[in-house]
């Protein structure tokens, strides 16, 4: 394991990417970057992560929930906390269900029945009328557009925005993790990685990758002990299924959590069960194995700092955890 000296951040808010139809409108999509300040001619290797809210409600800015008196850190400081270790990293909007988003050409989830046990929650919370499944299809088939938008948009402004093309990682919460995983594995697109935060890619999709020729991509998934029902499921599957397709998976449970976790929460070997690290540590080891033979400037590390959870002022991040 590895250690980097904490870093000042410095953000560019409102970074539009791409513009997607919304109805008959066509509205701008943007993205927040962070980036260790004084590092303006490096090329770092990025992170692009998008919020969670049930394709319904969350932001770029802000997409905690607390429910039962537990918080999710939200993407925004996922994004300051990685910045600080050295990383470029792009929190990036995305079009939700009440705007009437208009899917691409790309189709990624064909007919699959998509889950909507967590979205009627928020619909009724929202106060809003009941979605068919398709209609909740085209919405995530924006979505996932949107996500390959963003990377695709990192990727061609890589020297202005003074990042690494080759070292590019997608990832998110929840339905943001569901957009990352899924156009990682089903649009053409080839980041360097996917860190999936309670989210899941369909099998099929994982399969039609391999049936055309394409090697599957390194995978970090971490889901809560009492997660949803369907994402529970899924998991296993999930990393069995690229296990033996011969990708590199990794999967972390959170023990004593349902589906909002803070990035300092505990985290399991999602098989043995055994003791593991931290949200947050396990994306900076995943990050540090994806690179380790290259040298992007960061420094050897033997623990890993700068954790701090939803409810803590994310300006103070000095707690440290070896794992």
């Amino acid at each position: 394991m590895t250690s980097r000296t904490e870093q000042t951040v410095v953000i560019k808010r409102d970074i539009t990417f791409a513009h997607a139809a919304c109805g008959d409108v066509m509205r701008p999509l943007q993205m927040d970057m962070y980036r260790p300040a004084g590092r303006e001619y490096d090329r770092l290797p990025a992170v692009v992560l998008a919020f969670g809210g049930a394709f319904h409600r969350g932001s770029r800015q802000d997409d905690t929930v607390t429910e039962d008196g537990k918080s999710n850190t939200p993407i925004a400081e996922y994004c300051r906390m990685l910045a600080t270790h050295g990383f470029a990293a792009f929190s990036v909007d995305y079009r939700l269900a009440q705007e009437e988003p208009r899917p691409g050409q790309t189709p990624v989830l064909a007919d699959m029945d998509v889950p909507l046990e967590r979205i009627r929650v928020v619909r009724d919370i929202l106060g809003l009328d009941p979605i068919t499944p398709e209609r909740m299809r085209d919405v995530q088939e924006a979505a996932i557009d949107d996500m390959a938008s963003a990377f695709r948009y990192v990727c061609g402004a890589s020297r202005r925005l003074g990042i690494d093309p080759r070292k590019v990682v997608v990832g998110g919460f929840s339905a943001g993790g569901r957009n990352a995983i899924t156009a990682a594995f089903g649009e053409a697109i080839d980041p360097a990685g996917v860190i999936s935060l309670s989210s899941y890619v369909p099998d099929f999709v994982v399969e039609r990758r391999l049936l055309e020729g394409n090697a599957l991509l390194p995978v970090l998934a971490i889901s809560a002990e009492n997660d949803l029902g369907y994402i529970r499921k899924a998991l296993p599957k999930q990393h069995e299924t690229l296990r033996r397709g011969g990708g590199q998976t990794i999967w972390r449970v959170v023990p004593d959590y349902g589906h909002f976790y803070p990035a300092d929460a505990a985290t399991l070997d999602g098989l043995t069960k055994a003791p593991a690290c931290t949200v947050f540590g396990e994306i900076l080891q995943f990050l540090d194995g994806l690179y380790a033979e290259d040298d992007w400037q960061g420094q050897d590390r033997d623990d890993l700092s700068g954790l701090s959870n939803g409810n803590s002022n994310p300006n103070n991040s000095k707690a440290t955890i070896k794992c």
